[in-house]
């Protein structure tokens, strides 16, 4: 994978970036986005169109590892389980068109404060749970407490990214053919994609 460059977005003005994409927030973002029901058959149409429109080459590895993300359940990876990161920058390109094409970012917000106000409701729920005699209480609560701060974080975080993409889809056209730039670099956190398009 590339290294962290200041030259990748040097000419910021003349692109539409999205910078420092976390690796678990790229996967759990993307698992989130197709939570609700989708006829496959449009959805497969819109891959198509998108991968025939942009030249996609890796057209069949795109797919895979993008049923990859749409059908696992928890996404914790703080790696990119492709090393591709033309890949990696393609598929969050589909992400943007089919998010754009299907007017899906008011959906998204609704999707992210649900489960925000869930993550909320679990505390109170399993903290009542606990039995305060019980010489674990303590530690299970800071667990759980831990845990939903965490939760929360990766949340406000999918809101922001979000809209990061809404407005970058408001400045896209149609009728242009976007090149696509990423570049995934490798931080105390784990992996992070920086992401540009070029008309």
């Amino acid at each position: 994978m590339g290294q962290t460059s200041s030259a990748f977005m040097e000419e910021e003005e003349e692109k539409l970036i999205i910078n420092n994409i976390q690796s678990h927030i790229y996967y759990k973002f993307i698992n989130c986005l197709f939570i609700h029901k989708i006829d496959q058959r449009v959805l497969d149409d819109q891959f198509n169109v998108f991968c025939e429109k942009y030249k996609i080459q890796n057209h069949t590895e795109l797919y895979s590892f993008f049923v990859f993300i749409k059908e696992k359940t928890t996404h914790s990876y703080h790696k990119f389980t492709v090393d591709d990161t033309m890949l990696i920058g393609n598929l969050f390109m589909f992400v943007i068109y089919y998010m754009k094409l299907n007017s899906l970012f008011a959906y998204m917000n609704r999707v992210l404060y649900l489960m925000m106000t869930t993550n909320k409701m679990r505390l109170s729920i399993k903290g009542c749970s606990f039995d305060e005699e019980s010489k674990d209480f303590d530690t299970n609560t800071d667990l759980l407490i831990e845990e939903t701060m965490d939760n929360q974080e990766k949340l406000e975080k999918m809101l922001h990214l979000n809209k990061k993409i809404e407005n970058i889809s408001k400045q896209m056209n149609f009728d242009y053919v976007y090149k696509v730039e990423s570049n995934v670099y490798h931080d105390y956190d784990g992996d992070v994609l920086n992401f540009g398009l070029v008309a």
